[in-house]
């Protein structure tokens, strides 16, 4: 709403001072509104399109996907989340009874990030290989070391499937903390930014029409 007030709110000073004219007002502030829905419904749909959607064919998917894990503060908040996703559905396949090889494969596919998917393949061969879980998430240079202790703690108490889901709801908590405050900060921003574009444009309309 702030935004909206803004688009129409600006142009105004220049509107009664006869410097603009009714129907330029009215298309320009329809321009912006329509450049505005615009770039949020690009920033909403465009990678979902680039990746897995009609615009696939022109293959930017992997250079996506490499900025996706690349970028610092990017790479970490999709690390943290995938991997979450990633211990939590094992550890639920686990505790239905299916063998560790087969939960951990399947698991694999909930990574939709298929660079990072990549990273864990060494995990896989290490499990077919017959290691133990802790041991094969250590080829994983994406995994701390603090996870890997949890998962020696749940093979040596013999409750692996328990500890694994246990902790990954801590995380799952956590990583749902850290959304719920950027989803809170994210709009404050805006608004600074919306209301420091609406003190310029006021100031600069009025030295305008002073001049």
């Amino acid at each position: 709403m702030i935004l909206l007030l803004f688009i129409f709110i600006s142009p105004l000073p220049a509107l009664f001072s006869n410097t603009l004219s009714a129907s330029v007002y009215i298309w320009t502030s329809s321009i912006q509104l329509i450049q505005i829905a615009l770039f949020f419904y690009l920033s909403f749909n465009l990678i979902p399109w680039l990746t897995n959607g009609p615009l696939k064919f022109l293959g930017l998917s992997p250079l996506i996907y490499q900025i996706q894990i690349g970028l610092p503060g990017i790479s970490s908040w999709i690390y943290a989340r995938q991997i979450n996703l990633f211990m939590t559905y094992l550890a639920m396949m686990l505790a239905s009874g299916v063998v560790i090889t087969e939960a951990a494969e399947k698991a694999l596919r909930t990574i939709n990030n298929p660079k990072l998917r990549t990273k864990f393949h060494p995990l896989i061969t290490s499990l077919n290989n017959g290691i133990s879980f802790a041991e094969s998430l250590r080829s994983i240079s994406e995994i701390n070391e603090l996870m890997i202790q949890k998962v020696v703690v749940g093979e040596e108490s013999g409750r692996l499937a328990e500890t694994i889901l246990h902790f990954a709801n801590i995380d799952s908590e956590e990583l749902a903390a850290q959304d719920t405050l950027l989803a809170e900060w994210i709009p404050r921003i805006i608004y600074i930014v919306i209301l420091v574009l609406v003190g310029y444009s006021m100031i600069n309309n009025a030295s305008i029409s002073s001049i």
